[in-house]
């Protein structure tokens, strides 16, 4: 499956990945568009001839809970392999969705359709719906989260699923083009476990999320580790690790050294000098991805000097960007070509 080709590739080499932008990854962006190279290959993982393939990655990001829209940090990484997203995204940005079949606007533009798979199945066995689609649009407005802004254009009265249950019509008061974009980071949930489990009770949400994903928890130790186990009930096809352990760690230079003396063998969001020493290293391969964050440089139009179209010209044209990004964020620096992220569908190289 595409979205996990990360791990085949991770699961073969050494690798430390890093992310060109601030904050935290979310992993429906940076995991399935990568924006960079692989620079150098190292050789096989030790111990990939027979037996359980166990991949360690190490992050300096909290672990999080599996509850998305969480008020705590959500682990990003693990939802990734737990939970399937609504839509992904190739390298040519185009979607593509595991759990679709197909999905469009209807003729007037407002009532976004998306037709389900019916051989879709959460760990507990439940199969997937379109119930469940609709719900995990519409808990996150229901509970207020961060990303219910998104979805201030939904006609939530008139957004229905078909009888036989597997169609879903995401009905909306105006024609709103990003709708698909925002369902980028929706995380599929089962309906009925979510509304008998609750989302106050949050050991659930650490320990035993059900998700239709190809991994499930298998043990959760705060502040530490994750360890996710394959699901043996898994619906889809899948040839990865049988098991990812995820690492926390305080600072960016002891994970660097759990990477070098091969402790783990994927290093999450190195800091900048780490990538400067992994550049150098033979041993060690560095794939770079974009976040889709921007910094951008705002000039104030109401200074007297800056009313001057030429004075803007002189300082868009006649300004090193390259020496300004690379003092903020040394190799990692790349100057972008737009006000909008290379990541986002709505890209152009202006």
């Amino acid at each position: 499956m595409k979205k996990l080709g990360v791990l085949l590739l991770a699961a073969a080499l050494v690798m430390s990945m890093t992310a060109c932008g601030g904050g935290n990854r979310n992993t429906g962006e940076g995991t399935t568009a990568s924006g960079g190279n692989t620079r150098t290959e190292a050789g096989a993982k030790s111990g990939e001839g027979g037996g359980e393939k166990t991949l360690n990655v190490g992050t300096i990001n909290v672990l999080g809970t599996f509850m998305p829209g969480s008020e705590n940090e959500v682990c990003h990484w693990g939802c990734y392999l737990v939970y399937d997203y609504l839509f992904y995204y190739d390298e040519e940005n185009n979607p593509f969705s595991d759990i679709l079949k197909n999905w469009y606007y209807e003729e007037d533009g407002t009532t976004f359709v998306m037709e389900c798979r019916d051989d879709v199945y959460f760990a507990n066995g439940n199969q997937m719906t379109g119930e469940d689609v609709l719900f995990s649009i519409k808990t996150l407005v229901d509970r207020g989260t961060n990303q219910a802004a998104y979805y201030a254009t939904v006609d939530w009265d008139n957004s229905y699923v078909s009888e036989d249950g597997f169609t879903v019509y995401l009905a909306n008061t105006q024609e709103f083009g990003p709708g698909i974009i925002n369902m980028g980071v929706v995380y599929l949930l089962d309906q009925s476990w979510c509304e008998e489990t609750g989302f106050d009770n949050i050991d659930p949400w650490l320990n035993a999320p059900n998700g239709s994903g190809p991994y499930e928890v298998a043990e959760y130790v705060t502040d530490s580790y994750v360890t996710l186990k394959r699901r043996d009930n898994y619906w889809g096809d899948f040839s990865g690790a049988d098991t990812v352990k995820i690492n926390h760690y305080a600072e960016d230079s002891a994970m660097y050294m759990a990477l070098e003396t091969g402790e783990i063998d994927l290093a999450l969001n190195i800091a900048e000098s780490d990538y400067s020493r992994a550049l150098a290293d033979d041993k060690i391969a560095v794939m770079t991805t974009h976040e889709g964050e921007n910094i951008l440089l705002a000039l104030d139009n109401n200074n007297q000097y800056m009313k001057d179209e030429n004075v803007r010209l002189a300082i868009a044209y006649g300004v090193n960007w390259q020496d300004v990004a690379e003092s903020a964020r040394g190799e990692l620096a790349e100057v972008p070509s737009s006000i909008i992220t290379s990541v986002s569908p709505y890209y152009k190289d202006t």
